[in-house]
């Protein structure tokens, strides 16, 4: 049995839903993987009675899941073949070993539904990565989007034996890789609130990047520049609300300004992050080429700028 190794105080105790003697389950028991449990229970979120007895059926079926991002392939692929009995599942998730062009696999697929079979694909992109013609022939297609606070303390409750009474805000949006790390076998659900909230801090802390800004809703005299940032703040609440209503791909999530210096900016930039709540990370052509100036260090330099906003995604990229 593994102690907790950090004092848990009667307010963490109760809001993790801890009694502050619980001890934390051994790893390797009953308890499910984090990253099955999140899988199965986001999965299971988007089914209705009449999918699940879909699902459950022999008959021939051409389904696609559409996973929110590219980690959720793999663990929403283990709940999917746990439903029902599939002839094929494939994964397409853009890594170098599933990575398809569209057409790719196409004569396969549709072979196999021509013959009465099951099949399945999982993508995060379907439009890049998957067959149109199997696209059109899908009789089903779910779109389960991203995990709800429900889902991770859930999730929490599957793999510690207890579910957290409150999450810190932003847990939503996080994707597998840091619910994975934070929710780990072994641990109590203090230590799995306390590692959430850390990890939202870290790729959410937009308010230490931005300064004491206005929020966008308050600033005066920019014009259509101002009214794009206003519309971006509305849709980037709308997208966090439901994924499924209101894509990202749909978002309006990329502009030029320009103007002299001085009119403000990089202020704009600042305050389109505070009010998405999102982290900014700002670049520029000088930093790119600071250092010895040779091409191979401005490409390095560059590449880090663009590495820094994927790992934070999503947030405000601001050259």
């Amino acid at each position: 049995m593994i102690k907790n190794l950090r004092k848990t105080t009667a307010a963490e105790a109760y809001l993790a839903g801890d009694d502050g003697n619980e001890e934390a389950h051994a790893s390797g028991g009953s308890r499910q993987s984090p990253a099955q449990a999140l899988g199965r229970l986001l999965l299971e979120g988007a089914l209705t009675n009449a999918t699940r007895r879909r699902l459950a059926g022999r008959n021939g079926l051409a389904m696609l899941l559409e996973a929110p991002t590219p980690a959720w392939v793999a663990p929403l692929r283990h709940a999917l073949n746990s439903l029902g009995s599939w002839y094929h599942l494939e994964s397409r998730d853009g890594t170098t070993r599933h990575k398809r062009k569209p057409d790719d696999g196409g004569d396969e697929l549709t072979a196999m539904l021509a013959a009465g079979k099951r099949v399945a694909v999982i993508c995060h992109a379907p439009d890049q990565h998957v067959p149109p013609a199997f696209i059109a022939a899908a009789e089903m297609r779910l779109r389960p989007g991203s995990p709800t606070d429900e889902i991770v303390r859930d999730a929490i409750e599957a793999v510690t034996g207890k579910a957290p009474r409150k999450l810190p805000d932003g847990v939503a949006r996080l994707d597998l890789g840091d619910l994975q790390a934070a929710i780990r076998q072994g641990s109590t659900a203090a230590q799995c609130v306390r590692r959430l909230a850390s990890a939202c801090a870290y790729r959410f802390g937009a308010q230490a990047d931005v300064g004491n800004v206005p929020d966008v809703r308050d600033l005066h005299g920019y014009g259509a520049a101002g009214e794009w940032a206003g519309r971006l703040v509305d849709d980037v609440n709308a997208w966090r609300a439901d994924p499924l209503t209101t894509p990202w791909a749909d978002i309006d999530a990329a502009v030029v300004w320009s103007g002299p210096p001085g009119v403000g900016k990089t202020s704009l930039a600042a305050s389109v992050a505070k009010s998405c709540q999102l982290k900014l990370i700002s670049t520029s052509v000088t930093d790119w080429f600071s250092g010895t100036g040779y091409l191979d260090s401005v490409i390095k330099n560059m590449h880090a700028a663009f590495d820094e906003a994927k790992a934070f995604a999503p947030c405000v990229l601001f050259f």
